[in-house]
């Protein structure tokens, strides 16, 4: 097992402050599984995250949603699900991309550690769907 505190640099040495650098930040990944409640509601998964970039966010579904109007994924907070993206659709059964807002893409840039969560809004009762949500990022100092 290997534990990386704060960014992960890749390349050869130079450092930053080279005039070619021939480098660049390590990508890491956190996978989020969220399995359907059953019933119509939100279903929240914390995760968490240090100081970093968010560079995407894949949504797998792996059991289509069965609910009855449509569930809906979201990756942010608690108080502000939206936060780093939304709009995702959990009943499309594929991979899936958000398409990120403008205040999305600036918050992905500057991510502060702490917990997280992805949501899944369900309108309407199912009784199937899980999926998982891949957080591909880049650790930062603080």
């Amino acid at each position: 097992m290997s534990y990386f505190q704060n960014e992960v640099r890749i390349g050869s040495f130079g450092g930053p402050t080279s005039a070619t650098p021939d480098w660049g930040y390590g990508i890491v990944s956190q996978r989020v599984n969220v399995v359907n409640g059953g019933a119509a509601g939100t279903t929240n998964n914390t995760f968490y995250l240090p100081n970093c970039e968010i560079i995407d966010i894949i949504w797998d579904t792996e059991v289509a949603w069965t609910a009855a109007t449509s569930a809906t994924v979201s990756v942010g907070t608690t108080g502000s699900p939206t936060l780093f993206a939304s709009g995702i659709d959990a009943k499309g059964g594929v991979r899936v991309r958000p398409t990120f807002t403008l205040a999305q893409n600036i918050q992905n840039k500057a991510v502060t550690a702490g917990a997280y969560t992805v949501q899944v809004v369900q309108v309407g009762t199912g009784s199937a769907g899980n999926g998982n949500c891949k957080i591909l990022y880049c650790p930062k100092k603080p």
